[in-house]
């Protein structure tokens, strides 16, 4: 009966919210998303640094870097947030045990050359982080 109520749930959830992609705010036509960062990588490499267990054994990949923009919250009015330049990446490095763990995808936010926020690419980033192109 609870897995009933859940099913039953999620999918009156997924009505209400497939109906608001429109709620959230687009930046204007001539907004201003900056210069695209240079040496991205190496900002990139230098963050994880700070995070990962194992930093030397880290390998990545990249993607190009594209404008995006992020939104609030819905509750939060859906206004734009942020405007800049997003790089998807991925992180392979060594746990503590010595064992890759495998690539873990994140994504890598800009705001010119200053990283804005790295995330764990997850439903968040599918709802309130947006390329612009």
């Amino acid at each position: 009966m609870r897995t009933f109520a859940n099913c039953i749930y999620l999918l009156a959830m997924s009505i209400l919210l497939s109906g608001c992609s429109s709620c959230f705010q687009q930046p204007e036509a001539d907004a201003n998303y900056g210069s695209p960062p240079v040496n991205y990588e190496l900002a990139i490499k230098e963050y994880f640094e700070s995070v990962l267990i194992d930093s030397e054994s880290a390998r990545y990949k990249f993607s190009q870097p594209v404008k995006a923009y992020e939104n609030e919250g819905l509750l939060a009015g859906g206004e734009v947030l942020w405007l800049g330049y997003l790089i998807e990446t991925q992180v392979n490095a060594k746990n503590r045990l010595g064992g890759y763990v495998g690539y873990q995808p994140y994504v890598v936010l800009f705001k010119g050359n200053d990283i804005y926020r790295v995330q764990k690419m997850d439903w968040a980033y599918a709802t309130l982080i947006h390329r612009a192109e």
